[in-house]
């Protein structure tokens, strides 16, 4: 499974990393990575796209691309769902 978080020098990355190595040693057959990307806009597209599985958003990122709103306009709705609000922003 993927993770992608942006670029390396943002906060994101290295929660990314540690998800997945949580995620790897506790999920029985079932490798997580994270990747690097664009950040958000490219982001929730590889989510929509079925290229990446999780994805760390801020809040106003998230509405617009489940909304179909603003910067995702072109790509429409992107069915996601939120894990956790890892800090208020």
């Amino acid at each position: 499974m993927i993770i992608v978080a942006g670029g390396t020098v943002w906060v994101y990355f290295p929660y990314g990393g540690g998800l997945a190595r949580v995620l790897t040693a506790k999920m029985p057959n079932t490798e997580m990575t994270v990747e690097v990307t664009f950040g958000g806009v490219d982001d929730m597209n590889l989510i929509n796209n079925g290229e990446a599985d999780i994805r760390f958003v801020t809040a106003d990122s998230a509405y617009d691309a489940i909304n179909g709103n603003d910067v995702c306009k072109d790509t429409g709705k992107i069915p996601a769902c939120a894990i956790a609000t890892l800090y208020q922003s």
